[in-house]
């Protein structure tokens, strides 16, 4: 939707070229951080203005990027820049940005349903399933324009897109699990999804295919929020077509053995996959529950599991101003994790971020 509101669009694109008044890097925490407090206080005037404009149906995700992404572009640099002073600095340093970043920004980021959540953690942590939905679902959610700018500056950074990533390649692995099955004239398909979330990948594959074969997902989390939630998303919107959803109410921590697994779970599986989880979770227990999910693989299943990259520049503001803490890992770390089983590979999305490793059992 490409609705600029005034009628004179190069005194328009003027109003947002002033917004962006200083692009010179400055070279310090504060400074840095003073530069997104004031760009902050002199977006929100001006969109608070235009607010008076816009009628609130007008107002997604479409519009604000064909209008305002000069403003989401430069708040992006601002951040970038503020974190390259977060590397190698101390603990007590950290503790300090943290306070004053919340002090200073918390103001303006607060004001928008997704920093809001992630910080204040309704359900105990910041990654729930309501997290992951808005990332793909509710990017535009606010209840004025500054807000709705806000949300959708956050669920496009590319730590955010690459959940948006993980989702397709999800789908795409249960493509792949489904016509396999096919090929190789079986009866049925079984799939696990430890940790589900929101299940968007799930959802994502049934919007767009009516398997062929007898499907089953099922889909543990410990939330009985998030397995409400699914029932209400995937079953009402995707009636009528070839599957069957299998929710299981337990946790990981509740399955760190075979046995356990087992006595929960008592089937092999076409595809397993554990995504977004082992951000939370400790190389040994990650370990751990690699060798049970390969032990419950059929024989040439495959087993995905992900984790955020170390080396990105958004973890330093989830970290200052959203108190969301990751376990990040790179190549190496997961081929530790992937205890030398089956076949394996690791690779990552197109923003870098989202690191898999594949296992096939041989």
């Amino acid at each position: 939707m490409k609705a600029l509101i005034q009628e004179d669009s190069s005194s328009y694109q003027d109003q947002i070229g002033k917004l962006i008044r200083n692009k010179n890097v400055k070279n310090n925490f504060i400074d840095s951080l003073d530069d997104i407090v004031l760009f902050l206080k002199d977006v929100k005037e001006f969109l608070d203005s235009e607010n008076f404009k816009i009628t609130n149906s007008q107002i997604n995700k479409e519009f604000i990027l064909n209008n305002y992404s000069p403003l989401i572009d430069h708040l992006s640099l601002l951040a970038n820049n503020l974190s390259r002073f977060c590397c190698n600095i101390s603990k007590d340093e950290f503790l300090s940005y943290t306070k004053i970043t919340r002090e200073k920004l918390g103001k303006y980021f607060m004001l928008a349903p997704f920093p809001n959540r992630a910080f204040n953690k309704p359900l105990g942590f910041a990654g729930d399933y309501k997290m992951m939905y808005m990332i793909q679902e509710l990017q535009d959610e606010g209840d004025s324009l500054f807000s709705k700018f806000i949300n959708v500056y956050y669920t496009n950074i590319p730590i955010s897109n690459s959940v948006k990533n993980r989702t397709s390649k999800i789908s795409s692995y249960i493509d792949e699990s489904i016509n396999n099955a096919i090929n190789n004239n079986l009866e049925d398909v079984e799939i696990l999804s430890a940790g589900c979330g929101p299940a968007l990948g799930v959802k994502k594959y049934l919007s767009n295919n009516d398997p062929e074969i007898n499907c089953t997902f099922n889909l543990l989390d410990f939330n009985k929020e998030t397995l409400d939630f699914i029932k209400n998303t995937i079953l009402s919107s995707v009636k009528h077509k070839n599957f069957n959803i299998n929710l299981i109410e337990k946790s990981v921590f509740d399955l760190t053995s075979n046995s356990a697994f087992q006595k929960v779970i008592n089937k092999k599986f076409d595809f397993i996959y554990c995504c977004g989880l082992f951000d939370y979770l400790s190389d040994k227990l990650c370990q751990r529950l690699v060798n049970i999910f390969y032990n419950s693989l059929k024989d040439n299943g495959k087993l995905l599991v992900t984790n955020m990259h170390i080396d990105n520049n958004d973890k330093y503001l989830m970290e200052l101003l959203l108190d969301w803490h990751l376990i990040y890992r790179n190549e190496n770390d997961m081929i530790n994790i992937a205890n030398n089983l089956g076949q394996y590979k690791t690779f990552t999305d197109s923003t870098g971020i989202n690191l898999c490793l594949e296992i096939k059992k041989i």
